[in-house]
């Protein structure tokens, strides 16, 4: 295996690895939740949602007119929240792979390489 192409078969195993990656966090990430102010009008409208507690409104300026600051919707909102811990563990493996491929291209045979490729870009941790 010449130059040329332990180079190419090192920048397809950093392509895949980076779009595992990208899966990965994606896999362990929760989206926020947010609603509308047309929702929010709605909600206390119907009762739905209370006044937040005496001293957190005492701590608001006099001109704040932000629903979200007077209102509790926690309810019905959440923030978004990725398992950073998860990724890692699983990025981890994913590493660990993608190198096992980088060294037997380095030290082995092209064929065993590019079955190796077709190996990791069907791997699932």
């Amino acid at each position: 295996m010449n130059q040329t192409q332990r180079t190419y078969i090192r920048k397809r195993v950093e392509g895949i690895l980076l779009e595992k990656t990208a899966e990965a966090r994606m896999k362990f990430t929760t989206q926020a939740k947010t609603i509308t102010n047309h929702e929010r009008v709605n909600l206390i409208r119907a009762g739905k949602v209370k006044l937040k507690p005496r001293t957190e409104l005492a701590k608001l300026g006099a001109y704040n007119t932000n629903l979200s600051a007077v209102f509790d919707f926690s309810d019905y909102e959440t923030n978004g929240h990725t398992d950073t811990a998860a990724v890692l563990k699983h990025t981890k493996k994913l590493r660990v792979k993608a190198n096992e491929i980088n060294d037997n291209v380095m030290l082995g045979d092209a064929v065993e390489a590019l079955k190796m490729i077709k190996d990791f870009e069907n791997f699932i941790v």
